[in-house]
């Protein structure tokens, strides 16, 4: 199983508590979901076949390249058979197994690493022509931003607590298969990167090649009763677009062409009315054409939505647990982007940051639009841990010690007050003015926190204030414990003063 899901190496995801073959609730999965920048071992797999601890995978590798991916269908009404059967239709190498929620999760293996970037566009691909545009994809990201602190987001896996579990591969009749099964099936299902690119997942149409790929995918297939005035009005708008002057005689051809079975006249006729009075842009989030949405395509063609498409942007967002948390957004149209707070929740902010990152023009949302799609992806969003040294606290850690270690160390203690400090070896602690490690801090450009915010950590390294009399005039100092350091200067050792403070 570790072989199969390899991914990134250096960290992995875990959640909740369960018993073995029981899946946790969503609630107690959302609330405990967290990324461990622990490696990924075998002991953790066993741990997660045995239902001890649940394990989650980061498909994407340090090298930004992919062994599998995953389409996360998160809807519970469907029937797994089915979605096997309609995948051997379309002689695509995809696993599906049950997900915890009772979803699907839809695998894909390669033989041999894959540029992310590949793995990504295909499976859009295929949740676009399966019905299920609208679901995450795995990996969400097309490069790790390492140097940023950004890991990428893991997926749970299946097969916790083994054979017992809920979590299993689905065969077309609905019945399950044992980890050794799965593992056999895994390997007759392997693609190469060549084949990857040569599988087709839906019938193209030409004469709608140049625009939405929903479109032409449900033209492909037929648009069934039940979403014919959507798609109708769909095509309308395509039409316009495409032949501004016959567009209405064009809608007329297509209405009988790919309506199962074709739209009344007075339907036709209804639809035209409405497209005569203004020009109107795709309903992207209306049936039928959200379930087969593949935005990074259709921002790239002649008649697609475009680069002004209004339509949801951001796919899923990472917490890096910092001081104050760092965000990385993954866009629906490929990329990442780093923000802090603010740029998240602004619009405007967060569209000139996609620009600056990313070298992208997204479409500027309303307030109230960009806040309930920041919502929707926080509810699922995923918590980093991050090391010590990107927060504020590690930083100033960081600094403290640079202050303390780098710079030529007093001799005696009344050099403090020439803004030098000076090492106890009797008691361990390295006093110093707060001023002077204050003035270091400017000068480093470092001003995110106040002189109490400074103190306080200080405190929390096991430090204190104290006074000394320096030369007939008193002085307030502070000490930090020299453990807390890693000392990489020695100077002269320094004698104890007979007043110390203790």
């Amino acid at each position: 199983m570790m072989s199969v899901f390899g991914g990134f190496s250096g960290a992995h995801g875990t959640h909740g508590t369960p018993t073995a073959g029981n899946a946790p609730s969503k609630m107690v999965i959302k609330d405990s979901a967290r990324t461990v920048r622990d490696p990924v071992t075998v002991d953790l797999w066993r741990r997660h076949l045995s239902g001890e601890r649940a394990i989650g995978i980061i498909p994407i590798r340090e090298d930004n390249c992919c062994l599998w991916g995953a389409i996360d269908i998160d809807k519970y009404s469907i029937v797994h058979g089915d979605i096997v059967r309609e995948l051997a239709a379309m002689s695509a190498p995809v696993i599906v197994c049950r997900s915890k929620s009772g979803g699907a999760h839809l695998y894909m293996f390669m033989s041999e690493p894959v540029p992310a970037i590949e793995v990504q566009t295909r499976l859009r691909e295929l949740a676009s022509a399966l019905g299920h545009g609208d679901s995450e994809i795995f990996p969400k990201q097309d490069q790790v931003l390492l140097e940023r602190g950004e890991l990428g987001n893991w997926m749970s896996m299946p097969y916790f607590g083994g054979d017992s579990t809920q979590k299993y591969a689905v065969q077309e009749s609905g019945r399950g298969l044992t980890v050794r099964q799965f593992l056999d099936l895994v390997e007759r299902t392997r693609v190469s990167r060549d084949q990857l690119a040569r599988i087709t997942f839906s019938r193209p149409v030409a004469e709608m090649s140049s625009g939405p790929p929903c479109l032409e995918h449900l033209a492909s297939i037929g648009i069934p009763p039940g979403s014919q005035n959507n798609g109708l009005f769909s095509l309308g708008v395509l039409a316009q677009k495409m032949q501004p002057d016959s567009w209405e005689s064009l809608l007329e051809d297509w209405n009988h062409r790919f309506l199962r079975p074709p739209a009344p006249s007075d339907g036709v006729a209804t639809v035209v009315k409405s497209l005569r009075k203004r020009q109107y842009n795709y309903k992207c989030s209306d049936q039928p054409i959200s379930s087969h949405c593949n935005m990074q395509v259709c921002r790239a063609r002649q008649y697609g939505i475009g680069p002004s498409g209004a339509t949801r942007m951001i796919e899923t967002i990472s917490i890096l647990d910092t001081e104050p948390p760092l965000f990385f957004a993954c866009l629906r149209t490929g990329g990442t982007v780093e923000c802090d707070t603010g740029t998240l929740l602004d619009p405007r902010s967060f569209q000139r940051a996609v620009l600056s990152q990313l070298r992208q023009v997204i479409p500027l949302a309303k307030l109230d639009e960009w806040l309930a799609q920041v919502q929707r992806c926080m509810e699922s969003a995923t918590t980093i841990e991050a090391p010590r040294e990107v927060g504020i606290t590690g930083q100033l850690e960081e600094l403290l010690e640079r202050f303390c270690t780098d710079r030529h160390a007093a001799e005696e203690r009344d050099e403090i007050v020439l803004g030098k400090p000076w090492r106890d070896d009797e008691t361990g602690r390295v006093w110093f003015r707060l001023r002077d490690f204050q003035d270091m801090l400017d000068r480093s450009r470092f001003r995110d926190l106040t002189r109490g915010q400074i103190t306080t950590r200080i405190r929390h390294m096991g430090g204190d204030n104290g006074f000394f009399n320096i030369r007939g005039k008193g002085t307030n100092v502070w000490y930090v414990p020299v453990d807390k350091l890693t000392w990489s200067v020695s100077g002269v050792p320094a004698r104890r003063a007979d007043n110390a403070p203790l």
